[in-house]
């Protein structure tokens, strides 16, 4: 069964929409800082850390708390968003500071990790790492093997965790990389598929950006094809600027997930 699990954002501050997206959803996927705040939090998408850095014992251990003190957990989204241990923020693209790390060290940093927090964590709660997107940037690219089909492969593989796929980072990784979108999807580890997360990107001055805009019927169709076809356990809709906007999404694609599963 393909569930619907709806982050929680500073949109849980209106109770009364709250409610109304605790309805439409069949669970939540929480941020840091929002956990236990509701009984149906089955996802975690832990962005506080870098899971392909060299991370400290404490660090592991805060994050392992986290996930253990949350009862319900059933999934743990990683990021792996950079090539460097000090990204910096230049507008809303990283630029590349401090250790540089290669290939060859990211995949050993995240075995390492990984290793760690299993041994600290319930057998219960399953692991992923999620696709970034590309961007030009002005220096040496943080994002080029991070966001390479490849290296993902690699990473899942090595690592034995699941693999979380952002519609909106493959299409913006595709268009500024100027590679073909189906093909990429084929390349990336796909048989490891457990979350799919989508919204609207944009186009700005011939460069393609993530917005977190509403996604349209075709980014929502499109996402479900892609579940069902390579199996996967939640769909998320990634939009946080209207309440309403967002359970319009939530029930659109409701309706077209089980208008699919019925045929």
């Amino acid at each position: 069964m393909i569930k619907i699990a709806t982050p929680v954002s500073h949109l849980a501050l209106d109770k009364d929409a709250f409610k109304d997206i605790i309805k439409a959803s069949d669970c939540l996927e929480m941020r840091p800082g929002t956990l236990n705040i509701s009984s149906n939090e089955e996802v975690y998408h832990c962005d506080s850390i870098q899971i392909n850095h060299e991370l400290t014992d404490d660090i592991i251990n805060s994050v392992c708390d986290t996930i253990n003190n949350a009862k319900k957990l059933k999934l743990v989204a990683l990021h792996c968003a950079t090539n460097c241990s000090d990204p910096v923020l230049n507008g809303k693209k990283f630029m590349q500071r401090g250790l540089v790390y290669n290939h060859s060290e990211m995949i050993y940093n995240g075995t390492r990790n990984i290793e760690k927090i299993r041994k600290k964590i319930s057998n219960h709660v399953e692991l992923a790492v999620e696709n970034n997107n590309y961007y030009e940037t002005e220096w040496a690219n943080p994002y080029d093997i991070v966001t390479d089909a490849n290296f993902l492969n690699e990473f899942v593989n090595e690592t034995n965790i699941g693999f979380l796929f952002d519609v909106s980072h493959a299409k913006v990784t595709c268009f500024n990389k100027k590679i073909n979108y189906d093909e990429y999807v084929r390349q990336l580890p796909m048989h490891k598929l457990k979350q799919i997360q989508l919204c609207q990107y944009s186009i700005i001055d011939n460069e393609c950006v993530d917005l977190h805009e509403k996604p349209n019927a075709s980014t929502i169709l499109h996402s479900i094809a892609l579940a069902l076809k390579y199996g996967c356990d939640y769909l998320t809709i990634e939009y946080y600027k209207n309440h309403f906007d967002l359970l319009d999404s939530i029930n659109y694609m409701r309706n077209a997930l089980n208008a699919r599963v019925n045929l």
